[in-house]
């Protein structure tokens, strides 16, 4: 067998709850490689299978044809989220129905909270644990005006309500 070279790259991406593969290339090209990854600082046997979580992750990548042979080693990063994307803070919804308010946010990635504000500033609610989707702001909330703030990662989407009684 002839020795082949196997390069490693994409070996520092961001989780966003899809699978993080580094990529392969040969010389000569179009090897076919088989990579496999353990975690080094996370809870991740060994498997062909790419990692989603953010952590750290060994990489190795090993030459399988009948005429080459060679491998290579690498780190896998996967840095945690930040949060939504900034061209996504913008898709989150605040609305009210005059006697409830709703929240709706499409993904969340990352620590995320809802609060609400009366007109003099003062938290009249607040929720450390928002689902993906629909989320109902419901209480004893005299009429007025209110503003929502909605927090994911290090981005924030403030908006004004009406509740009615």
């Amino acid at each position: 067998k002839a020795e082949a070279i196997i390069s490693i790259t994409n070996t520092t991406q961001q989780y966003n709850g899809s699978p993080k593969a580094v990529t392969t290339s040969t010389t000569p090209i179009g090897l076919t490689v088989v990579v496999k990854y353990t975690g080094t600082n996370v809870t991740y046997p060994e498997s062909e299978i790419a990692p989603t979580n953010a952590g750290t992750y060994s990489v190795s990548a090993t030459i399988s044809d009948a005429n080459y042979y060679g491998s290579n080693n690498a780190t896998l990063t996967i840095t945690p989220g930040t949060g939504v994307d900034p061209n996504e803070i913008n898709s989150i919804k605040i609305y009210s129905n005059s006697t409830t308010v709703f929240v709706k946010i499409p993904e969340i990635i990352g620590r995320a909270t809802i609060e609400l504000f009366n007109i003099l500033g003062n938290k009249v609610y607040e929720n450390n644990n928002p689902s993906q989707g629909v989320n109902r702001i419901e209480g004893n909330f005299n009429a007025g005006a209110y503003i929502v703030k909605v927090m994911i990662g290090n981005k924030v989407k403030t908006e004004k309500v009406i509740i009615k009684k």
